[in-house]
This record gives structure tokens, sequence and C-alpha cells, in this order.
């Protein structure tokens, strides 16, 4: 079911327990188990937790894990950090109320993102680390945009050319309706992950990343798995 928080950030969570399990009573019934935030695909302007369904609930029933996929703000009319801003309420509700309000005791938190929810998972952990909260116990990527700087090439760029999907062309509407014409520099760590600062990698829970043979953006994905390999980090990248 959809589960509102108080700054009208919509969640979905999809668990094996319906969610009457653990208010529908007075004394919540606590329980532990392992949560997973998702943060749908979509290239930031399409997409939402509905349409993510046949994936949130196959890890649910495969895993026992409590999945909770955020309904994140959209561009172009929510642009850049409004994604970002409710992946991280979601998470930051998770971790101060989730046991108090529905009973949940976190056994571990993990970030999951698939495309642009991968980059906005990153940017969770990011904000974490400046805000001096706790990381989750994990992250993975799959597929995810590490970079939205259009003005460098990369070979597997080239791969854009001939992909019905991810076309030159959609890259850069994607990458126009969420960095507003404002933000002259998307090389900033929050918007573009690779650029991430040596101590902020280190600070990162351990990663793990799933890329695709003939993804446009494979390369930056293998940047950014080196660099954090290169500092001896718990880092493992599936091709």
């Amino acid at each position: 079911g959809l589960f509102n928080s108080n700054n009208n950030v919509l969640v979905r969570i999809v668990s094996k327990l319906p969610l009457r399990h653990f208010a529908e009573k007075n004394e919540v019934v606590k329980e532990e188990n392992v949560i997973v935030l998702h943060l749908h695909a979509g290239g930031f302007i399409s997409m939402d937790t509905k349409n993510c369904q046949n994936l949130t609930r196959k890890w649910a029933l495969l895993t026992d894990y409590v999945i909770i996929s955020v309904e994140y703000r959209l561009a172009p009319g929510s642009q850049f950090p409004a994604a970002l801003d409710d992946g991280f309420q979601a998470y930051y509700w998770i971790i101060n109320n989730i046991e108090s309000q529905l009973g949940i005791i976190p056994k571990a938190l993990i970030i999951a993102g698939d495309s642009s929810g991968g980059n906005l998972g990153l940017g969770i952990c990011l904000r974490s680390i400046h805000l001096g909260l706790p990381q989750p116990a994990g992250v993975m990527l799959v597929y995810p945009p590490m970079s939205l700087d259009s003005s460098r090439f990369s070979p597997s760029f080239v791969l854009a050319l001939k992909d019905a999907v991810l076309s030159y062309s959609s890259l850069m509407v994607c990458k126009n309706a969420y960095v507003p014409s404002s933000i002259k520099d998307v090389k900033q760590s929050y918007i573009s992950p690779l650029y991430m600062r040596d101590w902020e990698l280190q600070r990162l829970p351990p990663v793990r990343i799933i890329i695709g043979g003939k993804d446009p953006l494979r390369d930056d994905c293998y940047r950014f798995a080196y660099r954090l390999a290169l500092l001896k980090k718990d880092v493992f990248l599936h091709e």
C-alpha cells in the first residue's frame, strides 16, 4: 500500500505482511527485518512506484524484506533537487521513525536504485555524509547515470547513436528536463556522482553496480567503481 510521510512524500511499501499487521493497534507489533529503499528508473521524467511493482513484489517474495519505493517528484515539473529531496526525506524518515510508526526494526537498510534512481541513491548517501547521518548498509545501483555532463565524450556514448531507448536525443531530453538552466556546472556531485571527492567516496557503504554490455552510460560506471577500488572500498561491478 501507499504510505504518506509528514511532508507529503509518498512511498509504496511492499511486504509479505500487510501494513495493518504493523499499525492497526495502539501497541505496534514490532518485528525485525531488512528494509530496501527503492528509487525507480525513468530518466528523472517518467515512471512511478506502480510501474515497478513487478520488480519490488518479486524482491519482497524472494527475500522476505520490506521494500519501500519512493514516489519522488518528476521533472520537468519538479527539477533538481526535488527528486533527491524526496528520496532523502524517505531515508531520513525510515532511520528515525519506522520502528515507532510501523513497528519495523531495521536489521539493515539498503538503498537500491535503477537508472535515474541509482543517481538519486548515491545522492542520498552523499547528503547523509554531509549531514553526519548514518549510511545505509549498502547501495545497489543498476545502470546508473554517473555523470550528466554532456560536454565530455566517452567511447560508450557512441552506443547511444543506435540505441532505440537511450538515444542521444532522449538522454539530452532527460538531462535538460532535470537540471535547471540556472545550473551551469553539472559536475557537482549531487548531479554527477562521478565527481564525488575522495573523502566522500571513503565514507560510502559497500557498493554493487550492475550494467548492460551495450549501455551508453557504462564507461562512467567503470570509472566510478575504479575510483572506489583505488580507495580499497568494498565495490563490485557486474556486466
